[in-house]
């Protein structure tokens, strides 16, 4: 362990190669890439992350959403100044956690207490204003095959159709004690639908059935980063092609990996100062074999470099 440490110290003052950082798996230390600065986005606080059909980059934080290009440039898309201010829960609203592409190529926006619907040229329009739960209200947003909506709501997860016309509950969790869903994501296959729980620090693997119902969950991690205190939320889930998962872990710098098979190993990115957010695969021009992600102090997007590329859905 000392030699390892030593020469990473060693290679990384050299700067021959690009700087390192220890992978916790089951008790074992790999190497792997160090998280990098991709973008300066000037925010107070840093939220969701996407890339729509095009390719192109968005970024939100508590002041706008970004459109950021492979280069690292940024450009205000949304100023959220300009929308209605809305209720607070830990930060104020409008704030865009979560974000979706429906088939049009529109961004549909978690944005606590609101969904926003963002063209693709930036007109915005609001779909749904409620008093949404939960510690961030609508922090998580999911389209299925047929482009219905999911979203979470404290301890429920709320199914649009399409048009916003048909609404129902599909998930509630208080019967076992998940107060707080952040972020959901079905899979690949749309044959689960994977959901977190902040509290509780919690991800859980929901069995979709044919009928569009789900069965009772199944707890896949919980507290994945011990003696955590306030922080070591799960936070948002992407899955890569080969059907491994990753999930943010909210002020540990620190990503949750979720193999095939189950497996889980804790990626610490390296950086002290990184407090990450919101993940998300790279696509088209942005590098494919990397996740990008916010931070909580809402200057930065990082990127990190982890070997696969992530599920087209």
């Amino acid at each position: 362990m000392g030699k390892r440490l030593f020469l990473l110290a060693s290679v990384y003052i050299l700067g021959l190669i690009l700087p390192l950082s220890l992978v916790h798996s089951e008790g074992e230390e790999t190497l792997s890439p160090t998280a990098q600065i991709f973008a300066n986005v000037d925010g107070n606080v840093g939220a969701g992350i996407i890339f729509d059909s095009q390719g192109r980059m968005f970024a939100a934080t508590d002041q706008a959403l970004n459109m950021v290009t492979p280069d690292g440039k940024v450009s205000v898309f949304l100023d959220c100044n300009t929308l209605p201010k809305g209720k607070s829960y830990f930060f104020n609203s409008p704030l865009i956690w979560d974000m979706a592409i429906d088939k049009d190529n529109n961004i549909l926006a978690a944005a606590q207490d609101r969904i926003l619907k963002i063209t693709p040229d930036g007109r915005v329009s609001t779909l749904v204003h409620e008093n949404f739960f939960g510690f961030s209200g609508v922090s998580g947003i999911e389209l299925d095959q047929e482009d219905n909506i999911y979203i979470t709501n404290g301890n429920q997860i709320i199914k649009y159709s399409s048009d916003f016309k048909e609404k129902s509950i599909l998930i509630d969790g208080l019967a076992k004690g998940y107060f707080t869903f952040f972020s959901l994501e079905f899979d690949p296959e749309y044959k689960n639908l994977y959901v977190t729980d902040f509290n509780r620090k919690t991800l859980l693997r929901y069995p979709l059935n044919l009928d569009g119902t789900v069965n009772d969950p199944l707890v896949i991690v919980q507290t994945p980063i011990k003696n955590s205190g306030g922080f070591g939320a799960l936070l948002n889930i992407v899955f890569a092609e080969s059907g491994n998962m990753y999930v943010s872990i909210d002020g540990m710098t620190s990503l949750l990996k979720v193999d095939v098979n189950g497996d889980t190993e804790i990626i610490k990115l390296n950086q002290t100062q990184i407090v990450n957010h919101i993940i998300a695969f790279g696509r088209n021009d942005y590098d494919e074999d990397c996740l990008y992600f916010t931070t909580y102090d809402g200057k930065s997007i990082y990127k990190y470099q982890v070997g696969e590329k992530g599920a087209q859905k």
